[in-house]
């Protein structure tokens, strides 16, 4: 049996030794003073539970270095994430199966990129893990032997949603809990938006249909945005409505749902899903950004109609959290939008780009004094409620970088305008209070705005107070509009602990620490992975000397930077803790095996 244990553990070890040459790094010792101590991280199938170091903030090499136990054999394991100011870094679980590689952090399973290392990890033994960023490069050790070198790579927010089916190409719909008969995923032409698969909704007289998704894991105080297409295949004489609502909140001891009364975004219904109006009768975008309170880890988002014979259909669900504001530096390239000076006409602006009004150029000198000058005017012949009317334009853009949206504006009535930038249910936004004379311009600029990993386009969006009736007339005035992407350094971290939710993951740590001076390698302890050296650690948390993976009834004796005997005594369980007074390099002999430390 023990030469079975010492193959699987050796052979995966060579077989990464001819893909990749050993780099040649100084050598440091990162056990001592650890940034994270001794601790035991319990996780509960059901829960997701990322811990995040924000004083992590590398300039260039960087070395993270893992002492651990995975006391269960969770494949997903123990999940470590990194990220420097430029959104680089890398993401790895440790498993009983090894080191995995991810690119992506979503709520259930995400399927890892590769397996960077096959050594089996055992549920009785701790194992040193090193991950020495050295430009581009990681090179990652285990118990003090090179093993492989990956490379780093974009640290973004994901659609968290991804692996929830949520646009419905799978069959699988286990993740939803249909309250009422009727629902499922529909594959028939023209009852889906993209791909080749949607949810659909089918109610019946005055029954209310309605299906939930419960969304685990979500981090408090933070801000996310969550968009789909909806529309109806058939309705009723009277009507009957659509909606959908989240509530914020999180679980009790008893695994019952508490939603957060103080929350305001319990209830969300969003227009034009309130009625069954012909909006609905294509597919219709509806998006809300909410922000989570200091209770909150668990969304249910319900999606629901009533009264009258109607069915529905929804597709392309996302969920992003919204990413740190950044740090802008300079602007990168010219403007994005086409004509948004409006030296001498309107070219590339149309009535189309403008839903319920009309656009027309008007011969007014330019705000930034061009020599012939011009303005865009936005018209409107009625808006029946009297509210605000929002005027969008798209633009192409790249994804994962970070624009801002700057403009002049002036409004026909007084009262508080929005200009803002929109990425599917991400917004950013500036507020303005208009004068009402249209001759009064605003300089307008929004927040940074950074797009997601899937995105193309961006929508400027202009909100005036609209009102008029019979005779067309100017509600709203633009001028130098400029869409334009700026260099943004980003917070750095260093994220760990349970990335899932599918399955409990426990882990016995006995230091997480990390050095930004450079990428260094381990003091090689060992010449091959074998399992029979890792067995026990010696480490020191708050002036503490840790001992883990002892048995009872081993010797311990402690011995001071001359050599001399300062303690000796039997310890009683697998992990003790000794207090000392000393100060200094000690050497700590647990049977055999001697271990050097440092109060």
């Amino acid at each position: 049996m023990k030469k079975t244990i010492l193959l699987f553990a050796v052979l995966p070890f060579f077989s990464f030794t001819l893909k990749a040459v050993e780099p040649t790094l100084t050598v440091k010792d990162l056990s001592t003073s650890p940034l994270i101590g001794s601790t035991t991280l319990n996780y509960a199938s059901g829960t997701r539970n990322m811990t995040q170091n924000t004083s992590f903030a590398p300039v260039g090499d960087y070395t993270v270095e893992v002492k651990a136990k995975i006391m269960s054999a969770a494949v997903k394991g123990f999940f470590l994430e990194t990220r420097n100011s430029s959104r680089n870094g890398f993401r790895v679980s440790i498993n009983s199966n090894g080191v995995d590689e991810y690119s992506a952090l979503n709520f259930t399973n995400e399927t890892p990129i590769s397996n960077i290392s096959s050594t089996a990890n055992d549920a009785d033994t701790y194992h040193t893990f090193r991950f020495a960023v050295e430009g581009t490069n990681v090179h990652i050790y285990r118990d003090g032997v090179y093993v492989t070198t990956t490379t780093i790579q974009g640290i973004y927010n994901d659609n968290l949603l991804k692996d929830n089916n949520g646009n419905f190409e799978s069959a699988d719909v286990s993740m939803w809990n249909f309250l009422t008969a009727g629902q499922g995923i529909t594959n028939n032409a023209g009852e889906f938006k993209t791909g080749g698969g949607a949810m659909k909704l089918v109610n019946s007289g005055t029954t209310t249909v309605q299906s939930q998704l419960t969304i685990k894991g979500l981090l408090p105080n933070t801000t996310y945005g969550i968009s789909f297409y909806a529309k109806y295949l058939s309705k009723s004489v009277n009507k009957g409505n659509m909606r959908y609502e989240l509530k914020l909140g999180g679980y009790d001891g008893t695994g019952t749902f508490i939603k957060n009364s103080s929350s305001t975004n319990n209830n969300i219904v969003s227009n034009p899903t309130n009625t069954m109006d012909p909006l609905l009768a294509t597919w219709t975008l509806n998006t809300k950004q909410f922000t989570t309170g200091a209770a909150d880890s668990v969304a249910l988002l319900d999606i629901s109609g009533w009264n009258g014979n109607n069915t529905y259909v929804i597709d392309d669900m996302v969920l992003y959290e919204t990413e740190a504001t950044p740090t802008l530096g300079a602007a990168v390239g010219s403007n994005l939008v086409t004509n948004g000076d409006f030296a001498t006409d309107a070219l590339g602006w149309s009535a189309g780009g403008w839903p319920l009004g009309a656009v027309a150029w008007a011969a007014t000198t330019d705000e930034l004094g061009n020599p012939t000058g011009g303005q865009l005017q936005i018209k409107e012949a009625k808006w029946a409620n009297n509210s605000g009317g929002t005027y969008s334009k798209s633009v192409t853009v790249s994804a994962n970088k970070s624009y801002v949206l700057s403009a002049k504006t002036s409004q026909w009535k007084s009262a508080t305008q929005y200009i803002r930038l929109v990425d599917g249910p991400i917004k950013v936004e500036t507020s303005y209070v208009a004068a009402a004379d249209l001759a009064t311009y605003y300089d307008n600029t929004t927040p940074a705005i950074t797009t997601s990993p899937v995105t193309n386009t961006l929508t400027m969006q202009f909100t005036g107070k609209a009102g008029h009736t019979g005779t067309p007339a100017v509600v709203m005035t633009l001028d130098d509009v400029v869409l334009q992407e700026y260099e943004a350094t980003f917070p750095s971290y260093l994220n760990y602990g349970k990335a899932f939710q599918s399955e409990a993951a426990n882990f016995d740590i006995a230091y997480i620490n990390y050095d930004l001076t450079g990428a260094y390698a381990p003091q090689n302890t060992t010449t091959s992975l074998t399992e029979s050296s890792a067995k026990i650690f010696v480490g020191v948390n708050h002036g503490i000397l840790i001992i883990k993976g002892a048995k009872a009834g081993d010797k311990v004796v402690i011995y001071n930077s001359l050599g001399m005997k300062i303690h000796e005594s039997i310890l009683h369980g697998t992990d003790s803790q000794i207090q000392s007074n000393l100060k200094g390099m000690l050497l700590v002999k647990v049977n055999n095996t001697l271990n050097k430390v440092i109060l």
